[in-house]
């Protein structure tokens, strides 16, 4: 497979520099494994970029989960088609371990908002009857909201 200087990951005297790496469909089983050891690890990556390799069946450890576009290139059609639901929502849950987390869907066109016609483009609709749902949602709270607003209501 070669020697360390052929890694993606940065290596000093043998020891991991990096707090991040890749995860694609182009590197070898055995690096996409080193990735996925590593990511496992405490103090070892914190952050892992990855393709939708990390879609197709493996869980990972992680809070947070961004997923930065939600439609995928077809090769067949030759343009991007938007995922269906249950792609995102299996991509969603694919990379956490526990029961929950914090996923982050960024649309791949900018979603138009008309506040004069008081309309947001379909893709926001479309994309929150995916999440919108209370079984897939939960509204998070600012924990420091009611204290500032006891705070403020005393001063």
């Amino acid at each position: 497979m070669g020697g360390a200087d052929q890694l993606y990951l940065t290596l000093q005297s043998g020891k991991l520099v990096s707090q991040a790496a890749t995860h694609h469909g182009q590197l070898l089983p055995e690096e996409r494994q080193l990735a996925e050891t590593l990511y496992r690890r405490d103090e070892a990556l914190s952050a892992l970029a990855a393709t939708p390799t990390l879609g197709q069946g493996m869980n990972l450890p992680a809070d947070l989960v961004i997923i930065a576009e939600d439609s995928q290139y077809d090769v067949a059609s030759g343009r991007k088609d938007l995922l269906e639901p249950e792609d995102l929502l299996n991509a969603a849950g694919r990379a956490g371990e526990s029961a929950t987390g914090i996923v982050l869907v960024i649309p791949g066109k900018v979603v138009p908002l008309d506040d004069a016609e008081n309309k947001i483009g379909e893709r926001w609709t479309r994309l929150r009857a995916i999440f919108g749902q209370s079984d897939q949602c939960l509204v998070l709270d600012d924990p420091f909201t009611a204290l500032m607003d006891r705070i403020h209501d005393k001063a």
